[in-house]
């Protein structure tokens, strides 16, 4: 059992410091933790705040504010040596790419250029996700909605050998108005070997798109459908999901269904995935996986309390080896459905974990700092 430590980020949204499949907190080879924190409106609409700790997730500074963002905003991100590549919804129904340089001899951040990635006069984007190809090429996917409230996947593309982002063209999923809005909607875009993947959920059924480096960007991504949900009942967290890449290319993800902590696997070069239900109902809601190391570790809640499940041999077993104790209930604060984030980005051990939780009308966090469990 491991206690929480208070931790000084807080904000008044509920997408403070996660939303859905996004990744939002890295740990630098200097061993320190960042995130980009959703810290709700602010006068000058800069809403997206970047923050670093120096004692492993307990304090934060805040530092980068990234431009034209409210409090609807939300980012993904990946982090290459000392640079942060983000992008991030914006209040115009947008989506932006921005680079951050990390100094490690002043432990500061500094901001790039940042560029409109994609923008609309009909359709409202939200959901951003971006990651990069062994050619140098961002890829960059995102929910889109009209408004008839019709939504899908789109995807967009900036190449070194040319200025700006071009829309592809690529449309994942059905276009249709059958959610209540387009929030059932998300995808993740992961470097693989050889190619760019890309997980993306329509309501709670999920699908894996992929292709290669040595294809022309015109040709379409192969297709397949990696999840189809059992039924249990309407879960409404179903379409989150958390996903990781290990060092030998096998993709892990994380989900719910039907209250249920769900893994699956898609070993390097298979065509198939695999799943295990790793509870019972437990009424999950927010998962997270990561790799550190040769382990996997997993975390999930619940009801209001936060576990953590290890793997040491690449995902086909797993051990619960931790449970997150948040403080007492006193009337005030509220711990039900806690997000939670954690570095994705194969952070040495401890790692630290954010839980979010709600005091009155502020959002708040607590830490943790949970040990990396090696194979025996």
């Amino acid at each position: 059992m491991i206690p929480s430590t208070p931790s000084n980020i807080s904000g008044t949204v509920e997408r403070m410091i996660s939303y859905r499949n996004q990744n939002h907190m890295w740990q630098t080879a200097d061993g320190l933790t960042h995130a980009l924190v959703n810290v709700g409106n602010q006068p000058n609409g800069t809403s997206l705040r970047l923050h670093t700790s120096l004692d492993n997730g307990v304090s934060w500074v805040g530092s980068v504010e990234l431009p034209v963002t409210d409090f609807t905003s939300t980012s993904d991100g990946f982090l290459q040596g000392n640079n942060l590549f983000v992008t991030y919804s914006t209040t115009a129904g947008g989506v932006a790419f921005s680079q951050l340089r990390y100094d490690p001899a002043t432990t500061t951040w500094t901001l790039g250029a940042t560029e409109i990635a994609f923008q609309s006069d009909t359709l409202k984007a939200s959901n951003p996700t971006v990651a990069r190809d062994a050619q140098g090429r961002h890829w960059a996917a995102f929910t889109t909605q009209d408004a008839d409230n019709n939504a899908n996947i789109k995807m967009v593309l900036r190449s070194p050998a040319a200025p700006g982002w071009v829309d592809t063209g690529f449309v994942f999923g059905p276009t249709d108005n059958l959610s209540m809005d387009n929030t059932e909607r998300g995808a993740r875009v992961v470097t693989v070997a050889g190619g760019v993947g890309l997980v993306y959920t329509v309501r709670q059924n999920v699908f894996w798109a992929k292709r290669q480096n040595s294809w022309p960007v015109t040709q379409a991504w192969s297709r397949s459908q990696a999840y189809a949900d059992q039924g249990v009942d309407n879960d409404p967290y179903g379409s989150h999901f958390s996903v990781t890449v290990d060092d030998q290319n096998n993709v892990h993800m994380a989900m719910v269904d039907g209250g249920q902590m769900l893994y699956l696997r898609l070993a390097a070069g298979a065509q198939t995935w695999t799943r295990k239900f790793l509870t019972a109902p437990v009424r999950a809601a927010y998962v997270q996986i990561l790799t550190s190391g040769s382990t996997l570790m997993l975390v999930g809640n619940d009801k209001s309390s936060a576990v953590v499940f290890q793997s040491t041999n690449g995902g086909s077993s797993w051990a619960k080896t931790h449970l997150l104790l948040h403080p007492p209930s006193d009337g005030i604060s509220n711990y039900d459905n806690p997000r939670m984030e954690l570095p994705g980005n194969n952070p040495a051990s401890p790692v630290p974990v954010l839980q979010q939780y709600r005091e009155r009308n502020m959002q708040r966090t607590i830490s943790f700092r949970v040990p990396v469990k090696t194979a025996p």
